[in-house]
């Protein structure tokens, strides 16, 4: 399930999406309202983590990004990675996490995810220059 935050617009036939999975409410306000600054015209849904990974017959069309974090309370975001990326039509999806690990990125990239960045490295240009480079093609 999920739920639309309130920056963004409206979702509807037009709307670009970034999909966000992390149990931090506040990564994930951080992460909206830097998109809600830089790029208005992109909403942000979130998936609640508790949940499943999104079902095989989701429908992406809309969502040009997911970021995904690496703990997903005492789940293991690689391998929501690893059954997403299994999916011919799951867009673009960057791992984040709290604490660098070089295995780790190394498992992301090599499972597919697009870009691995620790949280702290997300700032507003980074993000801003990940949604142009990634969300927007």
């Amino acid at each position: 399930m999920t739920s639309m935050l309130t920056q963004g617009p409206a979702p509807g036939a037009d709307t670009t999406e970034i999909l966000v999975v992390d149990d931090s409410d506040e990564f994930t306000r951080y992460f909206a309202r830097i998109i809600a600054l830089d790029h208005p015209d992109i909403a942000v849904a979130v998936w609640d983590w508790r949940q499943d990974v999104p079902p095989a017959d989701h429908d992406w069309s809309h969502t040009r990004l997911i970021v995904l974090d690496y703990r997903l309370g005492d789940r293991n975001g690689l391998d929501w990675l690893a059954k997403l990326r299994s999916r011919p039509s799951t867009p673009p999806i960057v791992l984040v996490t709290s604490a660098f690990d070089d295995r780790v990125r190394d498992r992301a990239l090599a499972l597919g995810a697009a870009r691995f960045f620790r949280k702290d490295e997300l700032t507003r240009r980074v993000i801003s220059g990940l949604v142009k480079s990634v969300a927007l093609h």
